[in-house]
């Protein structure tokens, strides 16, 4: 299947570059509430996101960590001294 560039899923055929668009059908198709499945891949997008800026300000170059560091430190410094009234 895959050298003639098909991926099976539940005795379907999508071409491969559709990979997603077939595990979308068959999570519509299998799950009772594929509404909660798309809010956690949704979510897992954005914690992953997450994740790898504290990876990339931790772990990265230095040319990229420090205006990072110094850009998050002064939002954080302004959020906490601006008065919520």
């Amino acid at each position: 299947m895959r050298e003639m560039g098909l991926i099976d899923i539940n005795h379907g055929r999508y071409p491969l570059k559709h990979k997603t668009t077939a595990i979308i059908h068959i999570i519509k198709k299998d799950t009772p509430n594929p509404g909660s499945v798309f809010h956690f891949l949704i979510f897992s997008f954005y914690l992953n996101w997450f994740l790898g800026l504290i990876a990339l300000i931790f772990f990265g170059v230095n040319s990229v960590r420090k205006p990072l560091v110094a850009f998050l430190t002064e939002s954080v410094t302004e959020c906490i001294a601006s008065p919520t009234s």
